[in-house]
């Protein structure tokens, strides 16, 4: 019995000593096909990797690739040659870039290099063979004044971006002046402008509310008919540097074709601003101070605390994108405000 265990033990551990190394081989082989495969995702990965950094790389020497205000796909160019804008606050947006426009339109009035361009026309109606003549890289348009012309102007050759101004939110890094600038590798210019903006409009805002408690206002144009400046226009923007906050609100008809839109009387009176602001219609002094004593002798705005408190006041004709750059509107707005506000005393 002794001598049939010693056997079968023997059996049994030669057995086991056969199949070790078979075990052990076929083990070595999953552990080395897996470092193999580890090794082909690691290169994939890397492949990958590099792929991506050199479409980076072109994407970055092309430009960017950004969605415009009428919804197209543009691949605004990172170093653009000859710039074209076709309204003035979008020339003095270039100025402020450092780039200078090879042309014009017509209402610009701000700077005397911008004002010696060549003209396409004005932004309502833009000159295309004059466009052509200037042979631009890249052209800005306004989705209020352009959208019918896409065709035409990108005949030119040139890259065309529009911008709608609709689209503006409270998030400046959505802006279209810090894309361009963005896409340009000229943030840092576009942020310290936005800085200083905001710098000046809380200086003259604080000095506003130090005299009145102003919180909300009404810029209006007054001609044949009245018409008021919407949040989104150059007009609107004033105000809210300065912390005034616009009773217009910004989906009336038209909002998306002018800077000046037709607002109920009805609606001013609920609303009832704290400040009313009246664009003169001209350089004509004694014209404006008509325009202004007719506004408030009306009847129909005799309910208004704007003109129970004497807070209606005349704004200088330079307060015009066309006219004056960002800053210069917003210390020329204050500076009527505040001494419309002194005259009351």
């Amino acid at each position: 019995m002794k001598r049939l265990t010693s056997i079968i033990l023997v059996v049994v551990l030669l057995t086991l000593a056969a199949c070790s190394p078979a075990k052990e081989t076929e083990v070595g082989k999953e552990s080395s096909q897996k470092e193999e495969k580890t090794s082909q995702v690691k290169e994939e990965s890397k492949e990958t990797q590099a792929k991506k950094e050199k479409e980076t790389e072109k994407m970055s020497e092309e430009g960017t690739k950004v969605i415009d205000g009428l919804g197209r796909e543009v691949i605004i160019p990172a170093n653009p040659q000859r710039v074209l804008a076709l309204n003035s606050a979008m020339m003095e947006s270039f100025f402020i870039l450092g780039i200078t426009p090879v042309g014009k339109v017509d209402n610009y009035k701000i700077r005397e290099e911008g004002m010696a361009l060549p003209s396409v026309g004005t932004p309502n109606q833009i000159n295309i063979e004059k466009v052509y003549e200037l042979e631009p890289d890249f052209i800005v348009a306004h989705t209020r004044f352009h959208s019918a012309i896409v065709d035409d102007l990108e005949r030119s050759g040139a890259v065309v971006y529009y911008i709608n101004p609709e689209k503006f939110t409270k998030n400046k890094n959505e802006d279209w002046q810090m894309v361009l600038a963005r896409s340009m590798g000229k943030e840092n210019v576009w942020l310290q402008h936005e800085k200083d903006l905001d710098d000046i409009g809380k200086k003259y805002g604080d000095e506003i509310r130090k005299m009145a408690d102003i919180k909300t206002g009404l810029m209006l144009s007054v001609g044949e008919e009245i018409r008021a400046a919407q949040k989104a226009s150059g007009f609107g923007i004033v105000m809210s540097r300065l912390g005034i906050e616009n009773i217009v609100p910004g989906d009336l008809p038209d909002a998306g074709k002018k800077s000046w839109v037709k607002y109920d009387v009805e609606k001013i009176i609920e609303a009832d601003p704290d400040v009313i602001l009246i664009l003169a219609n001209s350089k004509d002094k004694e014209e404006n101070k008509k325009t202004l004593k007719s506004f408030k002798k009306d009847p129909k705005w005799a309910s208004l605390t704007a003109v129970k408190e004497n807070r209606v006041f005349m704004l200088p004709f330079s307060v015009n994108p066309n006219r004056s750059s960002f800053e210069g509107m917003i210390e020329k707005t204050a500076k009527a405000i505040k001494k419309g506000l002194s005259n009351k005393k």
